[in-house]
Protein backbone atom coordinates (compact mmCIF):
# COMPACT_ATOMS: atom_id res chain seq x y z
CA UNK A 1 0.00 0.00 0.00
CA UNK A 2 1.60 3.31 -1.08
CA UNK A 3 2.26 6.10 1.40
CA UNK A 4 2.25 9.79 0.52
CA UNK A 5 5.00 12.11 1.72
CA UNK A 6 5.19 15.84 1.06
CA UNK A 7 8.66 17.31 1.42
CA UNK A 8 11.06 19.88 0.07
CA UNK A 9 12.81 18.39 -2.92
CA UNK A 10 15.62 20.16 -4.73
CA UNK A 11 15.56 18.57 -8.17
CA UNK A 12 12.25 16.75 -8.68
CA UNK A 13 8.56 17.48 -8.58
CA UNK A 14 7.80 13.98 -7.39
CA UNK A 15 9.10 10.45 -7.14
CA UNK A 16 8.07 6.91 -6.27
CA UNK A 17 10.42 4.83 -4.17
CA UNK A 18 10.76 1.09 -4.56
CA UNK A 19 9.18 0.78 -1.11
CA UNK A 20 6.03 2.48 -2.42
CA UNK A 21 6.50 5.96 -0.98
CA UNK A 22 4.99 8.62 -3.22
CA UNK A 23 7.07 11.74 -2.60
CA UNK A 24 5.70 15.08 -3.74
CA UNK A 25 7.60 18.34 -3.71
CA UNK A 26 6.16 21.00 -1.41
CA UNK A 27 6.80 23.53 -4.20
CA UNK A 28 3.93 21.93 -6.18
CA UNK A 29 1.63 24.20 -4.18
CA UNK A 30 2.94 27.10 -6.28
CA UNK A 31 1.88 25.50 -9.56
CA UNK A 32 -1.41 25.78 -11.41
CA UNK A 33 -3.78 22.94 -10.52
CA UNK A 34 -3.53 21.23 -13.92
CA UNK A 35 0.26 20.88 -13.49
CA UNK A 36 -0.09 19.60 -9.94
CA UNK A 37 -2.51 17.03 -11.33
CA UNK A 38 0.08 16.03 -13.94
CA UNK A 39 2.72 15.28 -11.31
CA UNK A 40 0.31 13.35 -9.08
CA UNK A 41 -1.02 11.24 -11.98
CA UNK A 42 2.55 10.66 -13.18
CA UNK A 43 3.59 9.22 -9.82
CA UNK A 44 0.40 7.15 -9.52
CA UNK A 45 1.08 5.65 -12.96
CA UNK A 46 4.47 4.58 -11.67
CA UNK A 47 2.67 2.29 -9.23
CA UNK A 48 1.79 0.14 -12.25
CA UNK A 49 4.79 0.90 -14.50
CA UNK A 50 7.93 1.78 -12.56
CA UNK A 51 9.77 2.99 -15.68
CA UNK A 52 8.85 5.45 -18.44
CA UNK A 53 8.38 2.74 -21.06
CA UNK A 54 5.52 2.23 -23.53
CA UNK A 55 3.12 0.86 -20.90
CA UNK A 56 3.66 3.92 -18.73
CA UNK A 57 3.05 6.29 -21.64
CA UNK A 58 -0.14 4.47 -22.66
CA UNK A 59 -1.45 4.66 -19.10
CA UNK A 60 -0.58 8.35 -18.87
CA UNK A 61 -2.47 8.95 -22.14
CA UNK A 62 -5.49 7.10 -20.80
CA UNK A 63 -5.49 9.14 -17.58
CA UNK A 64 -4.49 12.54 -19.03
CA UNK A 65 -4.71 12.68 -22.82
CA UNK A 66 -2.89 16.05 -22.86
CA UNK A 67 -0.08 15.00 -20.52
CA UNK A 68 2.66 15.78 -23.03
CA UNK A 69 1.46 19.37 -23.39
CA UNK A 70 1.30 19.69 -19.62
CA UNK A 71 4.85 18.34 -19.31
CA UNK A 72 6.06 21.02 -21.70
CA UNK A 73 4.24 23.66 -19.67
CA UNK A 74 5.76 22.32 -16.44
CA UNK A 75 9.23 22.33 -17.98
CA UNK A 76 8.84 25.94 -19.14
CA UNK A 77 7.49 27.06 -15.78
CA UNK A 78 10.23 25.24 -13.86
CA UNK A 79 12.83 27.38 -15.61
CA UNK A 80 11.15 30.49 -14.23
CA UNK A 81 10.95 29.28 -10.62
Amino acid sequence: RPQLRIKKMRTRWGSLSQRGYINLNLALMQLPEHLLELVVVHELCHLKHFDHGPGFRVLMSQCLPDWRVREQQLSQLARLL
